[in-house]
């Protein structure tokens, strides 16, 4: 662990922006999945409601068997994609990993909370180390903050190293004067393009 608060807390803000990120990926992943899952199974619930014989009905006017047959395939190869999703649903478990990383988010959050009120605040501006009494107490948090984190990998580090760089460029343009200047939709498309 750093002895320096302020080296700390960058290293714990790093950390939070790879969770951080890591909960926005599993959140995207989500939702599609969701949106797949709800349109397969409102086709299915409307072939299944109508019947295959008026689905052939309705796509050919002169409808045999064999057109029937074929609709009831498909409603049926539809009917076990909803049951491979729903299998699907408990081995990738998007929601559950996103959540994991929110919380780590959420925990990383308050133990930079408490180092900063603590050194770096209004009270104490000049502190460049913990003291004595504080770096076990700061060492056994850090400890078992991090070793309560889900696993990343090296890239997750690299891309959180970019989106903060991006973040303070997209800060540093909406503090200057040409962010003031911009109307809405050019300001969007600046900040797209940071």
């Amino acid at each position: 662990m750093k002895n320096n608060p302020k080296e700390l807390i960058d290293d714990l803000k790093v950390i939070r922006t790879i969770h951080s990120n890591k909960a926005r990926v599993y959140a995207v992943y989500n939702f599609y999945y969701l949106i797949i899952t709800i349109i397969v199974a409102v086709v299915v619930t409307f072939i299944g409601f109508s019947g295959p014989q008026t689905i052939a009905d309705f796509l050919n006017s002169s409808a045999d068997q064999t057109e029937s047959k074929n609709v009831k395939l498909i409603m049926d190869l539809m009917t076990l994609s909803i049951l491979v999703i729903t299998i699907l649903s408990l081995i990738l478990r998007f929601e559950q990993k996103g959540n994991k990383h929110n919380n780590a988010v959420t925990h990383l959050t308050e133990f930079i909370s408490q180092v900063e009120f603590t050194y770096l605040g209004d009270n104490n501006p000049n502190s460049t180390s913990f003291t004595d009494t504080d770096i076990g107490l700061y060492a056994e948090k850090y400890k078992s903050i991090i070793n309560s984190l889900p696993a990343t990998k090296d890239s997750d580090y690299i891309y959180a190293l970019k989106t903060i760089k991006k973040k303070k460029k997209i800060k540093k343009f909406i503090e200057s004067e040409e962010y003031d200047n911009k109307n809405y939709f050019t300001r969007k498309w600046h900040i797209l393009w940071i």
